[in-house]
């Protein structure tokens, strides 16, 4: 599928076939908090009308790693926590001390803005890009 220039890619939760929504505003975000804090940072940008496209890290050795992701609800943090708590592993921002970047998809400014209001108030806000 891919040869023939759809865009198709794997995740954790299977494979995804790629359709841009042009109406979506698109930001990455930087933000830095320990494993415990995953699930209320997903809340805090679902319950505010964005949806997590992809975790990036910037490591001292390997430089940037990433991987999507794609959290729009509850429903899809929890199972995605629950899926780093079954299988034992860490999520990759344990590789830079919590410090990591999220693209993250909102319908306009002001959802935008309320991410950032939460995030800041959680105290694990740093910057938007």
């Amino acid at each position: 599928l891919r040869a023939t220039g759809l865009a198709i890619r794997s995740e954790h939760k299977g494979y995804i076939l790629d359709k841009p929504d042009p109406l979506l505003i698109t930001k990455k975000i930087a933000v830095k908090h320990g494993k415990d804090s995953v699930t209320d940072e997903f809340y805090a940008i679902v319950d505010n009308g964005g949806k997590i496209l992809d975790v990036m890290v910037e490591h001292s050795v390997y430089g940037k790693i990433s991987a999507e992701i794609n959290v729009a609800s509850r429903y899809d943090a929890e199972k995605f926590v629950e899926k780093i708590n079954l299988s034992g592993v860490n999520p990759l921002s344990i590789l830079t001390h919590g410090l990591h970047i999220h693209t993250v998809a909102v319908e306009d400014e002001e959802s935008f803005g309320r991410i950032k209001d939460k995030l800041t108030e959680l105290g694990i806000f740093i910057e938007a890009m």
